[in-house]
């Protein structure tokens, strides 16, 4: 399976008249993100049914772990209380990691798990295949 993207090149209006500069197609991310970040959508939902992320979610994808560590880190210095990591497939165990450093090495007894839910999709990928996905969703409280 070809893990690399296909750019299909879609510029204008996203889903809440969202600025959007690019559409990319990638087997095992789902995002929909806002100006001059691509948006990643899986083959065969269009624009109309990818709704943008709300400001308080880290979606947890191939990167290294620590930049997601400094997206949480960065919502909660811009005074968010509540964070949303989402992750599926390969990237639940980054997910986790990415929320234990945080709670652990970088702010220990200020942030506790508020709620975790676990789930699956089904995804198309592009041989025309749908198999399903695991996902995962860690809620994150901030205290003072």
């Amino acid at each position: 399976m070809d893990h690399s993207f296909k750019y299909i090149g879609l510029k204008g209006k996203g889903p809440n008249n969202t600025n959007v500069s690019k559409v990319y197609i990638q087997p095992s991310l789902f995002v929909v993100s806002r100006q001059y970040r691509p948006t990643y959508i899986i083959e065969g939902i269009t624009m109309a049914e990818a709704a943008p992320q709300p400001s308080n979610t880290v979606l947890v994808g191939k990167k290294n772990v620590m930049n997601y560590v400094l997206a949480v880190l960065t919502l909660i210095n811009q005074g968010i209380k509540e964070i949303v990591v989402k992750a599926r497939g390969r990237a639940i165990s980054k997910a986790v990691d990415t929320v234990e450093i945080v709670r652990n090495r970088f702010l220990p007894g200020k942030v506790q798990i508020k709620e975790i839910k676990i789930g699956s999709q089904t995804v198309t990928n592009p041989n025309g295949r749908q198999t399903r996905v695991s996902t995962i969703e860690i809620a994150l409280q901030v205290s003072e």
